[in-house]
């Protein structure tokens, strides 16, 4: 395959976080332009996702690999940094302070994620590509993990493998808030760069999220489908919609309603038709070698 024309990844993140979040991405794919998602493991929904997901056979299933949500799934031992002995994954908060004292190593990690692929395997998912919760694959550390995963597992496509970002959502927030968001995200957009530096033209884009403008996530959507460029791009998403489980696990749910409501617009799937936009996900795109990446 070569990316000659414009081919579209939306991917929806964090299927198995909660039952109104299946129910969510599983509608944006079935009456919208999601055609991807990406899969927690270590969270007790991890069943009932997987039950659910046998109803969208044309749905791509990726990994969302965890390091800061759920239970560890590979067997804990005395040495053991990452976890406690109750076995509970870290918040980012505390997984970044225990990278930043090297308190962690690649060995440990690779470990753990080897176990979240393999429970999946066993479910029967056919897993497309992997990516990772909070992004923390961004870290140089974790990245390595993710990398000898990918290989000794044989899937080929990882989000950031020589990708570049086109756009990070704009944060809102005022005062504070909006400074401290500001300013993660001028470093999140800093080590996507360094992921992406030297990489071909050709390879995929990544979108961080629809954009939430003034005139809503729908306009901003429409806005950056229509400048999608030549090559494949993935969309990532959050779509959902709200129950409780969701905010036991993620406080800071986001817009969720208003993407899964943008996403499923009828009109959509249309427009990128009409425009000549390939929408697909990653097991369909063929060895990542053949874009470049």
């Amino acid at each position: 395959m070569s990316a000659t024309g414009r081919t579209l990844v939306v991917n929806a993140d964090d299927l198995g976080l909660s039952p109104a979040v299946d129910r969510g991405i599983l509608a944006a794919h079935r009456e919208g332009i999601v055609t991807s998602t990406s899969l927690l493991v270590t969270l007790p929904g991890f069943p009932a996702a997987v039950e659910r997901l046998r109803a969208c056979p044309a749905l791509g299933v990726g990994i969302h690999l965890s390091l800061t949500c759920g239970q560890r799934v590979s067997p804990a031992h005395a040495r053991s940094k990452l976890t406690g002995a109750d076995g509970r994954l870290p918040s980012l908060r505390r997984l970044i302070a225990r990278l930043a004292l090297r308190r962690l190593d690649v060995e440990e990690l690779t470990l753990e994620l080897c176990a979240q692929v393999d429970r999946a395997r066993a479910a029967g998912i056919q897993i497309t590509h992997l990516d990772t919760h909070h992004n923390v694959h961004l870290h140089p550390l974790v990245w390595r993990a993710v990398e000898r995963v990918a290989a000794e597992q044989r899937i080929a496509w990882v989000r950031f493998r020589g990708q570049a970002p086109l756009l990070w959502a704009a944060p809102r927030g005022a005062g504070l808030q909006g400074l401290l968001q500001r300013a993660r995200q001028r470093a999140g957009a800093a080590l996507v760069a360094r992921a992406a530096r030297g990489a071909d033209p050709g390879v995929p884009r990544w979108i961080a999220g629809a954009p939430a403008p003034a005139g809503g996530v729908a306009t901003g959507l429409e806005e950056l489908l229509r400048a999608l460029p030549v090559g494949v791009t993935e969309l990532v998403c959050h779509p959902g919609e709200v129950d409780a489980e969701l905010f036991r696990w993620d406080p800071g749910s986001g817009d969720r309603l208003a993407e899964l409501e943008a996403l499923r617009r009828p009109e959509l799937r249309a427009e990128l038709a009409a425009s000549g936009v390939r929408c697909t996900h990653y097991g369909a795109l063929g060895p990542a070698a053949e874009l470049g990446a």
